[in-house]
């Protein structure tokens, strides 16, 4: 006799497979285990068609259609059916791949995600008291959010590392630093802190008590400020015109705290038997001119009467502010 076989009910299975010899006009066989649908029945190796060529529905007996001939070679299969345990779905597998991951220390300090090259772990990123930590060895970075600062520690170790991690080398360093405070240089007292440094232009204005026609050409000059200290420097000409009264140069770019003498190189001042000096004051950005006697380190204030037409100044000062 011959059989319609079909395609099998599963591709990934267990089984389990009963074998017997028909006898002569056999139509069941009984003592069987399986589930009804998860069931397969060769003949001759032929597989028949279920409902068709075989009804199996009990669970424990097949009754073939067409009377089995001797001798038939019969195999039935039973097909165990399974679950995957703690699997996840394509949509869990998606949301894991673009969403926010957690991972989740429990209970102590240490590290959450160690990076690996090789088997080798190259880097970790790690908790230290409920706060953030990423590094590899000796070298880590703590994200210590509660005082606002990132601070050097020891990633192996989870614990500070004080003045020992360079920022950049020597042919591989960062560009610009952008500071809103101060830098604490060779050490942490106040002492130590730079907190300004600047580089500018300022405009030397020659004044006078009554300004008349006096003015002043040039005067572009160039100034550094490190800290609290002001470096100044400037040429221009004063041409006294009609001005009378006294004369000081204006425009410093920061007011002064304190008197200090200015460092002059001038032709078209002076008077006999004197000799010029120039100082700053306190509280304001004048420098003021004097000439004194040889003997004296006080003097009158210069004006219009001690200056040629055209005055030529150059000066430098050092002073704090």
């Amino acid at each position: 006799m011959s059989y319609l076989g079909r395609s099998a009910k599963l591709s990934l299975k267990a089984q389990e497979k009963v074998s017997f010899l028909a006898t002569a006009g056999q139509t069941s066989k009984t003592g069987l285990s399986y589930t009804p649908s998860f069931v397969e029945v060769y003949v001759n190796g032929v597989l028949l068609t279920d409902t068709t060529d075989f009804t199996a529905t009990n669970g424990n007996s097949v009754t073939f259609t067409v009377a089995l001939l001797l001798n038939d070679e019969v195999t039935v299969i039973s097909l165990k059916t399974f679950t995957v345990a703690d699997h996840y779905t394509k949509s869990d597998a998606d949301t894991l791949r673009l969403g926010t991951q957690a991972f989740n220390r429990l209970s102590t300090d240490g590290t959450i995600v160690d990076l690996q090259k090789d088997g080798t772990s190259v880097g970790s990123i790690a908790v230290v008291s409920n706060r953030l930590s990423m590094g590899t060895g000796d070298v880590g970075i703590f994200f210590d959010n509660l005082n606002d600062r990132l601070v050097p520690i020891t990633q192996d170790g989870l614990a500070d590392r004080d003045a020992a991690i360079d920022l950049g080398y020597n042919s591989s360093r960062f560009k610009d630093l952008y500071l809103s405070g101060g830098v604490y240089l060779g050490g942490t007292g106040a002492a130590n802190k730079l907190d300004d440094y600047e580089e500018g232009t300022w405009t030397a204005v020659g004044t006078w008590a009554t300004q008349g026609t006096g003015s002043t050409n040039g005067g572009g000059g160039t100034y550094t400020k490190i800290g609290d200290t002001v470096h100044a420097a400037v040429y221009c000409t004063a041409l006294k015109g009609t001005a009378s009264g006294s004369f000081h140069i204006a425009g410093l770019p920061f007011a002064a705290t304190d008197s200090v003498p200015v460092s002059l190189r001038i032709d078209g001042i002076g008077a006999t038997s004197k000799y010029l000096m120039a100082n700053t004051f306190n509280g304001n950005t004048n420098i003021s001119f004097l000439l004194a006697n040889q003997s004296s380190s006080y003097g009158s204030s210069v004006t219009p009467t001690n200056m040629a037409g055209t005055a030529y100044i150059q000066l430098q000062v050092t002073y704090r502010v």
